[in-house]
């Protein structure tokens, strides 16, 4: 049985490493990992490869930073069929000029989130 942060690799792991490659392309395993290092996913390359090949569970949390640094959820990387050529995958690539502009963004609606949580907190009751 799985531990509770791996997810179970019987049938799954050949969908991720179908899904993974399209969104991979033709970046190498350098390459791609020097992307996601510059956005400040670390991970590290028997990792990417593991996923790449489908050779076994992938951890929840190595998982989830894919996902992140594909702009997708979890479960879409495991779904099986031909998401991406269907156009139904719900991302796109982004420019780094969009990534930069949605991070901002981003950070500007967190740290209004934090200040109005924290005039709660101070307010009187």
């Amino acid at each position: 049985m799985a531990s509770h942060d791996q997810i179970p690799s019987d049938g799954i792991d050949a969908t991720l490493a179908a899904n993974f490659a399209e969104l991979m392309g033709s970046r190498s395993i350098a390459t791609l990992r020097q992307e996601m290092a510059e956005r400040g996913i670390a991970i590290g390359s028997a990792a990417i490869q593991a996923a790449k090949q489908g050779s076994r569970g992938i951890r929840l949390e190595t998982l989830q930073k894919f996902a992140d640094f594909f702009g997708c959820q979890v479960h879409q990387l495991l779904q099986s069929g031909d998401l991406a050529s269907e156009g139904t995958w719900p991302f796109k690539k982004l420019t780094e000029a969009e990534f930069r502009r949605a991070s901002s963004e981003m950070k500007e609606e967190a740290e209004a989130m934090l200040i109005r949580s924290a005039r709660r907190a101070s307010a009187p009751r």
